[in-house]
């Protein structure tokens, strides 16, 4: 009797399921990966083997929630299944052809297969149309130009601004089996599908299994301006548009830009474009433009943040909204990417609009200053004694009546002379009771109760 003659369903019991993933995927210390869901982008590792059920690895993402066993796991992992259904129990499964993927298992561990695989196992996939198969480097280019003959199916790249002739540089395909845009990422099998027509806002875009990509990574060290955006549609408008670089990456995957850069650098010391942040025009977006800034930056990196959506949420919406108005704007951006002369003139209307002059309290000074101090550095020059640091003293006070911090650094006069500079000021011109510096230092106010009183009141307004 041939030992090795199993039906499908028992090879989930010989197989051991947590043994297999550990021997595919890299693991963190708890032993959860990166999930294998391709519609769930993960931004941290959420999956691993169910403790309770060993036989099913479970996404504990509260938007995935996925759970697959053996036979789900094999052809994500080895059979570069993207598509999925959700099945009688309203889950989402990958679909695939289950008697070969039955077949590939029993095959690798040494099995014969007996029966039927469609009768031994409970919740089979539902029955769909097969995604089309994985593809390798020898026949990928022959897939790519299969869907690129494709793209006269469909206008959705016409509704997006993508120009035929963008279409063919960048390979542009559709599938007509998933009804998705092919976005392909190079020659070796990696691509991108935009569905057309998702049944929920996260399914648009699915990604392969395995490390995610940065869009167009190669313009980092080909072109000397490139522009670092969230979607390849804004990355194609402006391309297309302007004739220089740009690449994609999501708001939360920024490091893989500065990776990118790093591992240039490493090969061509001499590679520093000029780089352009124009994340999504939304809070991520902000926040990932001063966060991508901060860490190229660090790392010598020529940066500007100076995004070109202007009042859109990103550059194609703009494309599709307003072509020529995009044009001017990518141009006016391109040209000026530090933005210096917008800001120059928005300061001139603003000091315009509400003057930053800093009155000094002596009004033939002001004059002669056009109001007032600017924010900038005065020196003040005199011979010895003849009342620099008292004038100082007294232009600091007047600041301060105006509600203004001012630090006030003596290296000849200690705190309390300085208080008592101050003081004795304040006293003559309260139209009360004048008190010279030494006056008020040696306590002369305390002779008599009336003295003291207005001393008292001096100093209350004083300490405001």
């Amino acid at each position: 009797m041939n030992n090795n003659l199993v039906k499908p369903a028992d090879l989930k019991s010989l197989v051991s399921l947590p043994e297999y993933i550990a021997s595919v995927v890299s693991m963190d210390s708890k032993g959860f990966f990166s999930c294998l869901n391709p519609n769930h982008p993960d931004k941290h590792p959420s999956m691993c083997v169910d403790r309770n059920h060993p036989q099913y690895v479970h996404c504990f993402s509260a938007t995935c929630q996925a759970s697959y066993d053996l036979f789900d796991c094999w052809a994500l992992i080895n059979d570069g299944v993207t598509e999925t259904r959700k099945n009688s129990t309203g889950k989402e499964k990958p679909v695939y052809n289950f008697n070969a993927v039955a077949s590939e298992i029993a095959d690798h561990y040494g099995y014969t297969l007996i029966g039927d695989p469609a009768n031994n196992l409970p919740e089979p996939p539902l029955p769909e149309p097969e995604p089309e198969p994985a593809q390798t480097s020898t026949n990928f280019r022959e897939q790519l130009e299969a869907w690129h003959a494709n793209l006269n199916q469909t206008d959705y790249l016409q509704k997006r601004g993508i120009t035929q002739t963008t279409a063919e540089i960048f390979n542009l395909g559709y599938s007509p089996l998933t009804n998705s845009i092919i976005i392909p990422y190079g020659q070796d099998g990696y691509y991108v599908q935009r569905a057309l027509n998702p049944i929920e806002k996260h399914d648009r875009y699915r990604f392969p299994i395995g490390q995610v990509r940065v869009y167009n990574a190669e313009a980092l060290k080909e072109c000397k301006t490139v522009f670092i955006v969230e979607g390849q549609f804004d990355a194609l408008s402006i391309m297309q548009e302007s004739g220089v670089g740009a690449v994609a990456t999501s708001a939360s995957q920024t490091q893989l830009i500065v990776k990118t850069l790093q591992k240039f650098k490493e090969q061509d010391p001499t590679i520093n474009p000029t780089i352009i942040l124009s994340m999504d025009n939304d809070r991520a977006g902000q926040k990932a433009n001063r966060a991508l800034q901060r860490d190229l930056e660090a790392r010598g990196f020529t940066c500007y943040v100076n995004p070109v959506n202007g009042d859109y949420k990103d550059a194609n919406e703009f494309l599709v909204k307003d072509r020529e108005g995009f044009r001017q704007k990518l141009q006016h951006v391109i040209n000026q990417p530090d933005n210096w002369l917008d800001k120059y003139y928005a300061d001139i209307k603003q000091r315009h609009d509400y003057p930053d002059n800093i009155p000094t309290g002596f009004k033939n000074l002001d004059d002669e200053l056009d109001g007032g101090l600017q924010p900038k550095l005065y020196v003040l020059g005199a011979v010895s004694s003849l009342g620099k640091t008292t004038f100082a003293l007294n232009v600091a006070d007047n600041l301060a009546k105006q509600g203004r911090h001012v630090f006030f650094f003596s290296m000849e006069s200690s705190k309390r002379e300085v208080t008592d500079k101050l003081l004795s000021r304040a006293s003559c011109l309260s139209n009360g009771h004048k008190w010279t510096q030494l006056q008020v230092s040696r306590g002369a106010w305390l002779n008599n109760a009336e003295d003291k009183e207005k001393f008292d009141g001096l100093f209350k307004a004083f300490s405001r």
